[in-house]
């Protein structure tokens, strides 16, 4: 491996995206979009009536966002 390749790495673990796929398998809600389906009434009982295998491709999609204010947008989409 290359040495970029390994400071890619070493920046992961540090800041944790190296173990954030393991939230997402996990199915763990993360506090932002906790924040976003508690201000619904009944979102939240919709999104976990959803199979799992769509709410792993959300909580993927929102923790696959670039920039802070992408991932704030994707956690409070609403379906159109």
């Amino acid at each position: 491996m290359t040495t970029t390749g390994l400071e890619k790495i070493t920046n992961a673990r540090e800041d944790g995206s190296w173990n954030a796929p393991d939230a997402v398998e996990a199915l763990e809600i993360p506090p932002d979009l906790d924040t976003a389906l508690a201000s619904y009434d009944s979102a939240g009982r919709h999104f976990e009536a959803f199979p799992p295998s769509v709410r792993r491709g959300i909580l993927e999609w929102i923790n696959n966002a670039k920039k802070a204010e992408t991932r704030a947008n994707r956690s409070r989409k609403r379906p159109d």
